[in-house]
């Protein structure tokens, strides 16, 4: 779970704007971006100086942030477009498309909604960016802005507190610069 105040100058776009202020609905915060320079493979023999690649990110990780939900809770959820290009967010599992599917928003913009988790389906899911809901989906997802989505039952509780919950995701990064094994990148 992300929580995180986002700063007060982002545009407010709910149905309902008194949802807005109901303190019982959690605050979820993504940040787009498109700068990031990562580095995924280490100064090894297999790659000398190693290779470092640029992505882009949800909170500046790749994946993104694991979200969990609790199917019937209210989440607000803000993306902010820190990037130069055009973001979006698709979240997989949650609701109908219309409350799940942010639009896009261009550099400098921000979107906040309120939505209600009725998955009908708890289970394990992804979400990513839609690039401008037309163009750029797999560019935006093979570069690094896709996570995953926990929705679980309303009545699930942890019993075993030393019991760990983890996730594997599993992704490929494609690099034209990188001529094969010991030619550098």
């Amino acid at each position: 779970m992300i929580t995180s105040s986002a700063s007060s100058s982002f545009k407010v776009d709910a149905v309902d704007e008194s949802e807005l202020v109901n303190r019982d609905i959690r605050n979820i915060t993504l940040i787009a971006d498109d700068h990031a320079i990562m580095r995924v493979s280490p100064d090894n023999l297999l790659h000398p100086g190693g290779i470092e690649y640029k992505m882009m990110t949800f909170n500046g990780t790749v994946p993104g942030p694991l979200l969990k939900f609790k199917e019937g809770e209210s989440v607000r959820i803000t993306l902010i477009n820190d990037g130069d290009l055009v973001h979006s967010l698709n979240l997989h599992g949650i609701t109908g498309p219309s409350h799940a599917l942010s639009g896009p928003l261009k550099p400098g913009e921000n979107k906040t909604w309120v939505l209600k988790v009725n998955s009908r389906a708890p289970s394990i899911f992804m979400y990513h960016c839609d690039g401008d809901n037309l163009n750029g989906i797999w560019e935006h997802v093979g570069s690094g802005m896709y996570g995953s989505v926990i929705v679980s039952p309303p009545t699930y509780d942890q019993k075993h507190p030393s019991a760990k919950e983890f996730y594997i995701a599993f992704s490929e990064i494609y690099n034209k610069a990188d001529k094969g094994l010991f030619k550098g990148t």
